[in-house]
């Protein structure tokens, strides 16, 4: 029997944003969300590891060590990192970290906390691996 696909989902910890641009969100309902994509995500063979950074970038760190330690399959990198012009060079060092140590891993991107499982599908619907020669 296969293992679970290995999964890694990047964002931003959600007690540490200001959600006065995101009326309809707050931690408690953006938490909410990737915990249920996270118990979803396992019932349909995905093994979800949830890393969440500051905005301030200051734990950035953890993604590297993340990667180094463990494969993953596919990465997922949030909304919120990737969105808000504020945090672009941020979204720059995160994709910069994945390519390097993650490079054949597949990479997906939500719209929202609540869309993470389907991005993830995304990934591996339109991922074909290389054959081996």
């Amino acid at each position: 029997m296969k293992d679970k696909n290995q999964v890694l989902l990047i964002g931003f910890e959600p007690t540490t944003l200001d959600f006065s641009s995101f009326p309809n969100f707050n931690a408690e309902k953006v938490m909410e969300g990737l915990k249920k994509g996270q118990e979803k995500g396992l019932e349909l063979g995905y093994d979800i590891e949830i890393c969440l950074i500051k905005p301030d970038g200051t734990d950035i760190d953890m993604i590297s060590q993340k990667l180094s330690n463990s494969k993953f399959d596919c990465i997922l990198i949030g909304a919120g990192i990737r969105v808000s012009p504020e945090y672009f060079l941020l979204f720059e060092k995160v994709v910069n970290i994945v390519h390097q140590k993650a490079s054949s891993s597949i990479i997906c991107f939500n719209t929202n906390p609540n869309d993470s499982l389907e991005a993830i599908q995304r990934g591996f619907e339109f991922y074909i691996p290389k054959e081996n020669t």
